[in-house]
């Protein structure tokens, strides 16, 4: 009897779920997140200073003061509960094997059920990356930057969903150990299901005074015969599972009390991509703007589909796999997205993008496919990724105020940044929060920090940068698109890594000194040469001109000064009130106190 009764109930529950084709003609999008952009919430529309550029806005390439090329990249992106489920099933397994029995208990069984059941289980890499983005090139009165670059990537998803009932399980345990008897089946069962096994003329309050009294026998006098004979099968241990399945399935409905439901999408992608962009420098604005268009080619394999439980299946176990679909497809096709950054300052970027303005992919290329009814059908299809709308500014500012007049130098080393994506709703839904992101950069030497809010949910990032290789690591909450695929909503939390080996990225946008100043900023107007100015030479006799000597100012001695006990009068010219006597009024002419 050792698991035999398990044994009936889940494997006919889990052989007959069925897979359901499910191509969507919505494809997903030809993206690769990025460290550095996932680090600040998804922000990046106006930022797009180096290879993510392709990515978010093809536009921000003008801003490289230098080539960028980069050799190799790796990016592994993880969910937390496919971290935590590997480690609890590793626990589980351990527990098992400890024991003296072999093989996995009904115990252990249930154990890994719930450690899966829920859970989304997300694994994506992106390997090898290569890239190439060229410095400002002179065109005409403006510049021109373009680029060239390869980029593969493949993510495993999937959410599997699980209900069963508990009285399943407490009667393949109690089965495990011993044969089954009359009292074990009437007490473990819950009176409802009693009643669909085949209980007459009782009632569920009746049935529990039954088995509360211990009259077991007296249940199974009312029994039908068809009840009957499964319960003496189920104590005789002797049965013949397909038999036993078909007659449990019709007596419990268990079609309604089990469930499988879930989604897997399996894809990988190769994309060629070619920005190019122009950088506008004379406008009837101030500012400078960038126009920027993306050209790819996309090659993709995937295989997506809804799994869940065919419920005219359960007990079928001979034609359980009939309705099992299952197919592989290869396509490949073009498209284009579009991008535009308006530097208002060099302090200021304001980013507008239209990702896939155009992308079509074409599956014309079946790899696999399993279809026992239909063995003809044709999976070929066609698909279109729909266009996403974002918008996004950038702030760099160069001091911190925290009090007027004083203020905190941050040496241009942080950038701000916040984006409204998806403005169409393409992907997501309206909702507001849906569609912001917003985070914040702080460079040092060759360390970097970010944060951030991505769809409200928080965000961190660490960089290390050197002249030719980055380490970068990022953590981030995102909306599961697993589990909206089983009308579900759920936050998962990833975990990104970032190994690259590139040269000359730290020439994007500058930061620390080698920002350009604000040019509106008086604090940043260079100083007026004060040297006396050479004697011009008359041109007439050769001699030099006399120097005409310079207007001398009163000596502030001489300036009248305000009378003791007097009410000082307030000066528009300086927002300050006058100094008294026994104050420097030269120190009163300082504009602002710099700290730090």
């Amino acid at each position: 009897m050792k698991k035999i009764v398990f044994s009936f109930f889940v494997a006919a529950w889990t052989v007959s779920s069925a897979f359901a084709v499910s191509f969507d003609t919505k494809e997903d999008r030809i993206m690769v997140w990025g460290i550095r952009p996932m680090g600040m919430g998804g922000a990046f529309t106006a930022i797009a200073d180096d290879e993510n550029a392709i990515f978010y806005n093809p536009a921000g390439i003008t801003q490289r003061q230098s080539w960028l090329l980069q050799m190799l990249s790796i990016d592994v992106s993880v969910s937390g509960e496919t971290l935590n489920t590997v480690q609890d099933l590793q626990k589980v397994l351990n527990d098992e094997n400890s024991g003296t029995d072999k093989g996995i208990s009904i115990d252990g069984i249930q154990r890994a059920v719930d450690t899966i059941s829920g859970k989304d289980i997300s694994l994506s890499i992106s390997a090898p990356n290569i890239f190439f983005i060229s410095g400002p090139l002179d065109f005409e009165a403006n510049s021109l930057n373009f680029g060239l670059g390869e980029y593969s990537f493949a993510e495993v998803g999937a959410r599997l969903d699980f209900t069963v009932p508990d009285y399943i399980f407490q009667l393949a345990k109690t089965a495990e150990k011993q044969k089954l008897t009359e009292e074990d089946i009437f007490t473990i069962m819950p009176p409802d299901i009693l009643q669909k096994l085949g209980v007459e003329d009782l009632t569920i309050d009746e049935i529990v005074a039954l088995v509360a009294a211990g009259d077991y026998d007296e249940i199974y006098d009312h029994l039908n015969d068809d009840a009957r004979k499964i319960v003496d099968k189920l104590e005789g241990g002797n049965f013949d599972l397909e038999e036993i399945v078909d007659e449990l399935t019709a007596k419990l409905d268990l079609n309604q009390n089990m469930e499988a439901a879930g989604i897997i999408n399996v894809y990988a992608t190769g994309v060629l991509d070619a920005p190019i962009a122009v950088r506008i420098k004379e406008l009837p604005v101030p500012g400078e703007l960038s126009l920027g268009v993306n050209l790819k080619y996309i090659y993709r394999v995937k295989a997506k589909k809804l799994v869940s439980l065919a419920a005219d299946d359960i007990g079928n176990l001979e034609n359980s796999f009939d309705s099992i679909n299952v197919a592989v497809l290869q396509g490949n096709g073009i498209g284009v997205d579009l991008g535009a950054i308006y530097h208002f300052t060099p302090q200021w970027n304001f980013g507008f993008q239209i990702s896939d303005a155009y992308t079509k992919i074409d599956y014309n290329k079946v790899l696999f496919k399993y279809s026992k009814d239909k063995e003809d059908e044709d999976f070929t299809h066609t698909s279109t990724i729909d266009p996403e709308l974002n918008v996004g500014v950038a702030y760099t500012p160069e001091r911190f105020y925290f009090w007027p007049g004083h203020y905190f130098d941050t040496k241009n080393r942080f950038t701000f940044a916040l984006d409204i994506r998806d403005l169409t709703g393409n992907y997501e839904n309206s909702e507001f929060q849906r569609q912001l992101h917003a985070g914040v950069e702080y460079r040092l030497w060759m360390f970097a920090l970010r944060a951030g809010l991505n769809k409200l949910h928080p965000t961190f990032g660490l960089g290390i940068e050197f002249s030719w290789f980055q380490l970068g690591y990022a953590f981030y909450g995102e909306d599961s698109y697993l589990s909206r695929a089983v009308g579900k909503e759920k936050t998962v939390y990833y975990h990104e890594l970032l190994i690259a080996f590139k040269f000359g990225h730290h020439d994007g946008k500058p930061f620390g000194s080698d920002a350009k100043p604000s040019q509106s900023d008086p604090q940043n107007t260079p100083p007026q040469d004060t040297a006396p100015a050479t004697p011009a030479k008359n041109s007439a006799i050769g001699n030099p001109a006399p120097a005409i000597p310079a207007p001398q100012l009163p000596s502030l001695v001489d300036q009248p000064q305000p009378q003791p006990n007097s009410v000082p009068a307030y000066d528009n010219q300086q927002q300050n009130f006058p100094a008294d006597s026994d104050i420097d009024f030269q120190e009163q002419q300082q504009e602002e106190v710099r700290y730090f």
